[in-house]
């Protein structure tokens, strides 16, 4: 039933609604407050029956539904520019939605998957152990495949061997997995979590080693390609391999390779602007024959065929003579990837400076790079379309007073491989850069530039990698500020060395400050024998030494010592003692900072290091904590999270979480632990 003030009116007799007219229209004033009363009472109503779904139920109703079904609501922490009721709202509801079936599928595994995709947001695989102990067979339960024996024929289930979903059987392991350390027992389920995404790189340009042999990896090092997680299409079935971000293994590709090459699948070939078909694809091992690329791979495939090795990320054509040479490799592929930082195929375009607002694409028939740049010196935005890699020798020189945004278009990340530095100019000029990886040189800005912000860029640590991933130039900055009264703006951006003039300002949040090692400089005055302008950190993670003017530093991580015979008095010191704070970070020993709160090591404990799954660009695990690390820094930031540029994985409250909320799935006598997984 609808009510309005026309319904309310017809109710009365005609006399009343005749004279209301003639006199000013008060009652039909009265009626139409009653109205809106009323119709807000019936939607009241109305809404009380949706209640009673999940489905409809309003966001004050989840919790309630939740209680009466006994769902444990979990929710996280927000950070300041995030809107906590949409995130969490959307987390309860499906909670509280998928308790409901999980509770008439309560103790399966495929219940216990559900509860901890809901609860952590990430990919996860549950295994029961049981099922892979090698055991004496009972004659009234016979299981055939399990056998104490693994066979050497079956080259996809050798391969498995350690990971989730290996098939072959163990012998009895006695330690407890709740410690992580244990793991085949009876009583033992293990709950494997995937807390990144598989960054997407699609029409990349292959960097060539020579006239027939390519790499993936748009900086040219080797790298593991991973699986395009497959949505599970059945909610009653488990996760197999095909639905995480697994690195594909050589015998697995081999295997399959349908399923993991195409253009929206894991991996694809374009070869002169044509899709290489998966009949030509060849599964190889194309590692050096010897100990360098010019001694050659160990793979050289048949004619017409194409060689991939999804374990190092090469590429290999054919060298028999009737063999045409490709003129331009792209390809498409998935790696790992640190979350939300350093650009990529994420969701972004809330970073933009200017939404919807373009004086120049890149590219087009008759625009480059460096033309389109040219067109927006007086102020505009240049966005780069795709993920192409781009050589261009060109300098933003903007007008005086201009605002310039050079971005890589949404879910892209362009690479500019600099022939020569990145210099930017004009007095009071405002540059934005967003969802660029840039390698090869370094960016300048000049003197009078009043402000440049870098969100979601990689200015890759050492300018460039060797073909293992590390630097090849470590001394190499990445960030030259020359000038003073210049403000640097750095979010969600992984940036390698900085160099501050005296008097202008770095600010950065979620992001990484990477000199390559611990002990090498990574921020400072030009001649690294002074201090650097004043530097402002929040959930940060820094590796090298430090000397700056002034220091603010919250939820951040210092990773810094002295090298030997090393001039430098402190690995970080702040010249400004009685002016800043740095609060909830940790600080290596020796540091000189303004006044701390809440930081690590106390006076208590001293020892407390952090400990890094690996410290080395381009891994999927760069610069997350590992497991072992002391709770008071995985646990230590403000909010009771963990400390450093990875703050928003948050990953010791969601495990958190999950533990409290498994107890309750499990069937009587069983036991679960958690691993976080990247292979």
């Amino acid at each position: 039933m609808t009510i309005s003030v026309d319904t309310l009116e017809r109710l009365l007799p005609a006399i009343y609604r005749v004279r209301d007219a003639e006199g000013g229209g008060e009652l039909h004033a009265l009626l139409d407050v009653l109205a809106e009363s009323m119709a807000r009472l019936d939607e009241d109503i109305e809404q009380l029956y949706d209640d009673q779904f999940i489905e409809t139920a309003s966001a004050a109703a989840v919790p309630f539904i939740g209680t009466l079904v006994g769902a444990r609501v979990f929710s996280l922490p927000v950070e300041k520019d995030e809107s906590p009721s949409m995130r969490n709202n959307a987390a309860t509801r499906a909670q509280v939605a998928n308790a409901i079936r999980a509770r008439r599928a309560r103790g399966t595994a495929a219940a216990l998957e559900q509860v901890a995709r809901d609860i952590t947001g990430w990919d996860v695989v549950v295994v029961e152990f049981f099922q892979r102990l090698a055991t004496t067979q009972a004659l009234n339960h016979l299981r055939p495949g399990n056998v104490a024996i693994a066979s050497t024929r079956n080259a996809v289930a050798l391969d498995r061997i350690g990971t989730p979903f290996e098939s072959v059987t163990r012998t009895l392991d006695v330690r407890r997995i709740a410690t992580g350390r244990g793991t085949h027992n009876i009583p033992n389920i293990g709950v494997f979590l995937w807390p990144f995404r598989s960054q997407r790189l699609r029409l990349s340009p292959a960097v060539p080693v020579d006239d027939r042999r390519f790499l993936f990896h748009p900086l040219g090092i080797d790298t593991a390609l991973r699986t395009n997680p497959d949505p599970e299409r059945d909610p009653a079935g488990l996760a197999r391999a095909i639905n995480v971000p697994l690195p594909i293994s050589r015998r697995v590709f081999r295997e399959a390779v349908s399923d993991y090459y195409g253009v929206d699948r894991s991996l694809f070939v374009e070869v002169d602007g044509v899709l290489v078909e998966s009949s030509r694809i060849v599964a190889a091992d194309l590692s050096n024959i010897g100990a360098d690329d010019a001694s050659g791979w160990s793979c050289d495939p048949p004619s017409g065929h194409v060689a991939i090795d999804p374990v190092l990320g090469r590429i290999a054509f054919s060298s028999d003579a009737g063999t045409t040479l490709p003129t331009a490799v792209r390809v498409g592929c998935h790696i790992g990837h640190t979350l939300g930082i350093g650009g990529g195929a994420y969701e972004r375009a809330e970073s933009f400076r200017t939404p919807g607002t373009v004086l120049a694409r890149v590219p087009t028939p008759v625009t480059t790079l460096a033309g389109a740049v040219v067109t927006v010196l007086d102020g505009g935005t240049v966005e780069i379309i795709n993920s192409d890699r781009y050589e261009d020798a060109f300098v933003l020189a903007a007008a005086n007073d201009a605002a310039i945004e050079l971005r890589g278009a949404n879910e892209q990340r362009p690479h500019l491989a600099l022939p020569a530095d990145l210099e930017i100019s004009g007095d009071g000029a405002e540059v934005f850069l967003d969802g660029l990886l840039v390698s090869d040189a370094a960016i300048i800005v000049r003197a009078g530039v009043a402000r440049v912000h870098i969100r979601h860029c990689t200015l890759v640590p050492g300018r460039s990698l060797t073909r293992d991933g590390l630097a090849a130039a470590p001394a190499l900055p990445s960030l030259v500020v020359e000038g003073t009264g210049t403000s640097i703006e750095i979010e969600s951006s992984i940036v390698g060395r900085i160099q501050v003039a005296p008097g202008s300002s770095v600010r950065a949040r979620y992001s990484v400050l990477d000199a390559t090692a611990d002990d090498r400089v990574a921020f400072s005055n030009a001649a690294a024998d002074g201090p650097g302008g004043a530097l402002t950190l929040e959930q940060c993670t820094v590796v090298g030494t430090v000397w700056t003017e002034a220091l603010n530093a919250s939820n951040s991580i210092f990773t810094a010592r002295l090298a030997t015979a090393d001039p430098w008095t402190s690995p970080l010191r702040s010249e400004r003692r009685q002016e800043g704070c740095v609060r909830f970070s940790y600080v290596p020993p020796g540091a000189v900072t303004p006044r701390r709160h809440r930081c690590q090591p106390d006076a208590g404990h001293p020892d407390i290091v952090p400990r890094f799954r690996s410290l080395r660009f381009g891994r999927a695990d760069y610069i997350e904590l590992a497991h072992s690390c002391p709770r008071e820094i995985a646990e230590g930031g403000e909010d009771g999270g963990e400390m450093g540029a990875l703050v928003r994985l948050r990953l010791r409250q969601r495990d958190a979480n999950l533990h409290a909320a498994l107890p309750e799935q499990l069937r009587f006598g069983l036991e679960a632990g958690t691993f976080v997984s990247h292979e």
